[in-house]
């Protein structure tokens, strides 16, 4: 199993083609505190690796899906909270890979175990 932080993946692979490029990196979760900390982590990371990076956030799941079908924009990597409200993470997922056709990274982000099993089977970290 791949244990590479996946931000530092998607350096990785940009480096192999020989370009380097801004990777655009989405966060949705619907605890501000949360996503608050979530942001300060992948800007240090960002940082400390010398990676540029494009960051938005959404507080849920269908602000991500209205600004990515709107926009009709691409993210490389997407941070999902897996239990949120009116919608959930997982949903987001699905709707994400089915109705959208996003084939970047999707890691998923839980405090609880018991609902990371719910990720297995849409591509997701």
């Amino acid at each position: 199993m791949d244990k590479e932080v996946p931000i530092l993946k998607l350096l990785r692979k940009s480096q192999e083609k020989g370009v380097l490029r801004m990777i655009r990196v989405a966060i949705c979760e619907d605890s501000p505190t949360t996503l608050q900390y979530y942001e300060y982590w992948v800007i240090k990371i960002a940082k400390k690796n010398n990676i540029l990076i494009e960051l938005k956030s959404f507080n849920n799941g269908y602000d991500l899906l209205f600004y990515m079908d709107l926009e009709n924009t691409h993210f490389d990597l997407i941070y999902m909270d897996v239990e949120m409200p009116k919608i959930n993470g997982v949903e987001v997922a699905n709707e994400l890979r089915d109705n959208i056709g996003y084939k970047g990274e999707i890691v998923f982000l839980t405090a609880h175990p018991e609902a990371a099993v719910e990720g297995y089977g849409i591509n997701t970290f």
